[in-house]
């Protein structure tokens, strides 16, 4: 998965540098919220922003140790089986698409996670913040 969740984050950085904003750095600290997302959503075969307890995305990067709130989004997506797919799938919705573009972003982690037999398969979030 990690050679997954680098490739996404080149192809944010492309997109990102092609519309002349300011590349995202890999926060571990994102990464970890993002990876416990995207592997929850696979365990647990559900998909939403809020887990099953309720727990926001916020809520959740905060647990993860990134403690700075100005600025915070997510992206999560299922079904894209590559890098490619799922970042073109984002940036065809307006609204996840928006998180790849605010300028105000300088951080992103992303999960990817695949769970055979499961109705999506492949699981993916993408977590910004500032």
């Amino acid at each position: 998965m990690p050679s997954f969740e680098r490739q996404v984050i080149t192809l944010v950085n492309q997109h990102r540098r092609a519309k002349g904003l300011r590349p995202v750095r890999r926060s571990p600290t994102l990464t970890k919220a993002a990876r416990w997302k995207s592997r929850h959503m696979a365990r647990y075969r559900y998909f939403d922003h809020a887990d099953p307890s309720g727990r926001s995305p916020f809520q959740r990067m905060w647990d993860c140790g990134f403690h700075r709130r100005m600025a915070l989004g997510e992206n999560i997506a299922a079904g894209q089986r590559s890098p490619v797919a799922v970042v073109r799938a984002w940036l065809n919705s307006p609204g996840h698409r928006r998180n790849i573009e605010t300028a105000a972003y300088r951080f992103i982690g992303v999960g990817a996670a695949h769970r055979a037999g499961s109705q999506y398969g492949w699981y993916w979030t993408q977590d910004f913040g500032r």
